[in-house]
């Protein structure tokens, strides 16, 4: 879950699946630099939320456990991942 630390609501929740690692980044998508927060879980997926309107606009699959560190590279176009499984990931924007 995401919670806004002002008001303490729940801004996003995820499928049962519990946030392991987060990263920020202002991201280029559909044309646009987006704000994006990369959400790694338990299931192996990371999951891609806007934070502008706390929607997941995608996802991204290759990990088969738990994913325990994302971390967007300073330009944003890659998202490092490492996972449980024993691999790292390097995902490139297209």
């Amino acid at each position: 879950r995401v919670w806004d630390c002002t008001t303490h609501a729940v801004r996003a929740a995820g499928g049962g699946s519990t946030a392991l690692s987060l990263s920020h980044a202002e991201v280029r998508v559909q044309g646009q630099d987006q704000p994006v927060l990369a959400v790694g879980t338990h299931s192996g997926a990371i999951q891609l939320v806007h934070t502008g309107t706390w929607e997941v606009i995608g996802g991204l699959v290759g990990h088969t456990g738990e994913v325990t560190c994302v971390a967007w590279s300073p330009c944003a176009k890659y998202l490092a991942s490492a996972s449980k499984d024993g691999t790292v990931r390097i995902w490139q924007q297209e």
